[in-house]
């Protein structure tokens, strides 16, 4: 019964560990939004444009599973009846009671998708910060697809315990677990790809400096002033040794 409400939360439980490692890690202030790609949010065109991709493909993606499966045989579609949908319906309302045009709701449903998907979107922030903020940019050390992979993989067995109670597949046993599985890593290449666009190649340099913040600000302290020396007109410096050498990018600021 509690199963409406104690689902919902439960996907925020992946922001709820990024937090705690993030804090535990001591992960610079100035650089926890931009590592799991909160803020930010760059330029408003492509912003824009990577939102109605994600928007747009999914359905996408569905409507051409659908229409794949019944080619193949694997269901059977009624688009002239909606059957399917009338027995939806009918189970789910008390027997006898009359059903309104099944076309005016399903003009209606189509309607609505893009406002479920605004509503939806808060909800599932709760886990994307966790898998696409946080786990994918931690492995991309190991590569993309790598990355992307295991995931996806993490993502699908995270849900293990509402699959075995019998949702999304109706399986209780290892089946359903793999179904949700082979899912999860599929939808992942497509979140994963937008993660990537996102962010570009910087995931996996913040991925190293965030896992070393704490001791590269020890180092940091420690020889930093040794290392940078005078500066000349040029914006030369000067090693122990008294030999000139440019500038590196990150003199003067501490290792992360």
């Amino acid at each position: 019964p509690a199963a409406p409400f104690l689902l919902p939360v439960m996907m925020f439980t992946p922001t709820v560990a990024t937090v705690v490692i993030v804090l535990a890690l001591r992960a610079p202030r100035e650089h926890r939004l931009a590592f799991l790609g909160i803020w930010p949010l760059g330029p408003l065109g492509r912003w824009f444009r990577y939102l109605g991709i994600a928007l747009v493909v999914p359905i996408a993606i569905v409507a051409a599973a659908v229409f794949l499966s019944a080619t193949f045989g694997w269901v059977d579609l009624d688009l002239a009846g909606l059957s399917g949908f009338r027995a939806q319906l009918a189970a789910a309302v008390p027997a006898g009671t009359p059903l309104p045009p099944l076309h005016l709701l399903l003009v209606l449903q189509l309607v609505q998708i893009p406002l479920g998907a605004v509503i939806n979107s808060v909800f599932a922030a709760g886990e994307e910060i966790g898998w696409r903020g946080w786990l994918q940019p931690a492995l991309m050390p190991l590569g993309a697809w790598q990355a992307i992979l295991i995931t996806g993989v993490a993502w699908g067995l995270w849900h293990s315990p509402v699959i075995l109670l019998g949702y999304n597949f109706g399986r209780t046993d290892i089946t359903g677990v793999l179904f949700m599985v082979g899912g999860c890593v599929m939808w992942g290449l497509f979140l994963g790809w937008l993660r990537l666009r996102r962010a570009r190649a910087r995931l996996a340099e913040r991925g190293r400096r965030l896992r070393g913040a704490g001791l590269g600000r020890r180092l940091h302290r420690r020889h930093g002033r040794r290392r940078t020396a005078r500066r000349g007109k040029l914006g030369a410096t000067r090693d122990r040794d008294g030999r000139h050498r440019r500038p590196r990018e990150d003199a003067g600021r501490p290792l992360r």
